[in-house]
């Protein structure tokens, strides 16, 4: 009897004898399956984001939002500044096309034409009243040099120019010859 034990006690034996249980273990596992309960948890899911889904603050806020988008709109149309502007850019555009036509150039050479002859004109009608007005023997002095517009123009420069030190820089100004240790540059009076 032990021989016996002992000649079924072989691997092959075993196998033979454990397959059966085994192929039915198996085969009842193959038979209960876990597709019914996720589908049955995929359900339950889909309906728990359907009740979130009609609670979206989004979908709750839009009514409030469109009424909120109107009445943005008409303060918006009510409020616009483009009208008040209108005029302002119109004369403006007109004022723009305007100094467009000017001819700078044109206006400075008629300026600058008339200011070079000034003097000439000054000296001969200063020389001419003079002249005119005295009858008789006595020679009028007729200016040697005749006058320069920049004999005024230095001093006036002089004069107005009242940035940084740029005032103290003319020695024939007053106020030079009282402090002559004032800071002294190079400019418009240095002849």
């Amino acid at each position: 009897m032990a021989g016996d034990a002992l000649a079924k006690a072989t691997p092959a034996a075993l196998i033979a004898e454990l397959d059966p249980p085994y192929e039915q273990f198996v085969g009842a596992v193959d038979r209960l399956s876990l597709q019914p309960l996720i589908d049955a948890v995929q359900r339950l899911f889909d309906e728990v984001i359907a009740r979130l889904g009609h609670l979206d603050p989004r979908t709750l806020v839009a009514p409030l939002e469109r009424e909120f988008q109107d009445v943005i709109g008409g303060l918006t149309a009510a409020l616009d500044p483009a009208p008040l502007f209108a005029p302002l850019r119109e004369a403006h555009g007109e004022l723009r096309d305007t100094l467009d036509g000017i001819d700078i150039a044109a206006t400075l050479r008629a300026v600058l034409g008339g200011l070079a002859d000034m003097p000439h004109q000054m000296s001969s009608r200063l020389g001419q009243r003079l002249q005119g007005g005295l009858s008789g023997a006595v020679p009028v002095p007729v200016p040697g040099d005749g006058f320069r517009l920049g004999d005024v123009l230095r001093r006036w420069r002089c004069f107005s120019v009242r940035c940084g030190i740029g005032w103290r820089t003319c020695p024939e100004m007053p106020w030079n010859r009282r402090w002559p240790d004032l800071p002294r540059r190079q400019g418009v009076c240095a002849r």
